[in-house]
Order: structure tokens, then C-alpha cells, then sequence
């Protein structure tokens, strides 16, 4: 069986015991398989050295860097395209899968990286099913957009250490977007656009 899991049951799971930390036991196990984009894996050990971890994880005299490097072996890294070919026959699912966040609501401070690489997910998927190369096309910008974003840091969310707004998070992704996807704003993101 193949499991996808979100950063923050992979969080709980390492820091905490529980149904999250028999995910990972059974993935030591070798009874399931965790699958893992790399865009999640790149940012789990940051994730992990936030603040509000820093007393269970001095608690359990291991690093953020030392807890990766036991999660990570376990999963198998995939594209986006691979995680949603779980699904492969006529239908698909693609969502960020985190919990709700009530507190957050109409705050600006949610992070929508998740969703906007959902969508990314969903164009590779209807590329490949449906023979559309200028969907698949369409998936690789987004994400190469979201990586730029991640990659330069200016336009973080609180949880990615930044202090970026949802909004400007999201129109950074779309400002490094090639143009034929988007009109330029008047605001600058300081981004530069992809071709």
C-alpha cells in the first residue's frame, strides 16, 4: 500500500507517538510504501527546526537534519504526475491535504503552495490521461514557478519563516509564471518570469 502523507502528520509522527508515528513504524516495517514529493522533502527539515518544535525536539536530543535523515530513506520520492497516478483510472483527487485551520481564516497567513501545486498535480494528470502536452507543460511552470518562490525566499508565509501574506505568496507564484498565463499587476513581486 502507498501512503501520502502531509508534513504535519510526518511531523507529529516524528516528534509525537500515536496514529502518525505507526504510519512511519509501519513504513520501517516495510508494510507500506510512504510516498513523498520532492518539493515536501525539501522543506521538512525547515519545517521541523520552526520554533514551536524546538522544545520536543531538544527533547528527544535529535536535530531537525538527524530526524530527516531517518525519515527520508523510508519514502520513495515521486513527481506530482507519479503520487496522482494512485487514482490512475477515469478519476482523480488532487488537494493539499492538511487539516482545517479555522484560526487562520480571513487572517492572510495560510499557506497556499499546497493547493497551488494540487492544481499543478491535476494538469499533469489530465496531460497524461487525456494526451494534452500543453496541460503537462502547464503543470512544469507551476511547479518551477513554486520552486523559484521557495528557492528565492522573499515571499514566505509565516510557516515558511517569512512574513508574506497568502495573497502576495500567491501572486509571487504567479508572477514567475511564463506571461501567456498571467497579466502583470502593478504590484512588483520581484520575481522573474520564467519562458
Amino acid at each position: 500500500m502507498r501512503l501520502i502523507l502531509d508534513t504535519n502528520v510526518v511531523i507529529s509522527g516524528l516528534l509525537w507517538r500515536g496514529p502518525s508515528a505507526r504510519l512511519i513504524d509501519l513504513a520501517n516495517e516495510q508494510a507500506v510504501t510512504i510516498c513523498m514529493n520532492p518539493f515536501l522533502a525539501h522543506g521538512l527539515a525547515e519545517k521541523i527546526d520552526m520554533p514551536n518544535f524546538a522544545s520536543r525536539v531538544a527533547a528527544g536530543r535529535l536535530t531537525p537534519e538527524k530526524l530527516c535523515e531517518q525519515y527520508l530513506p523510508l519514502c520513495e520520492k515521486f513527481p506530482a504526475l507519479m503520487i496522482a497516478r494512485t487514482c490512475r483510472d477515469a478519476h482523480a483527487l488532487f488537494q493539499p491535504s492538511h487539516g482545517s485551520a479555522p484560526q487562520l481564516a480571513g487572517r492572510n497567513i495560510a499557506n497556499a503552495l499546497a493547493m497551488i501545486l494540487s492544481a499543478a498535480m491535476m494538469l499533469d494528470w489530465l496531460g497524461e490521461k487525456h494526451g494534452d502536452a500543453a496541460a503537462s507543460v502547464a503543470a512544469r511552470h507551476i511547479e518551477a514557478a513554486v520552486e523559484h518562490v521557495l528557492q528565492a525566499g522573499q515571499h514566505l508565509t509565516v510557516d515558511r519563516g517569512g512574513s508574506a501574506g497568502t495573497d502576495t505568496a500567491a501572486m509571487a507564484v504567479t508572477a514567475a509564471l511564463p506571461g501567456r498565463y498571467w497579466k502583470p499587476a502593478e504590484t512588483d513581486y520581484n520575481c522573474v518570469p520564467f519562458c
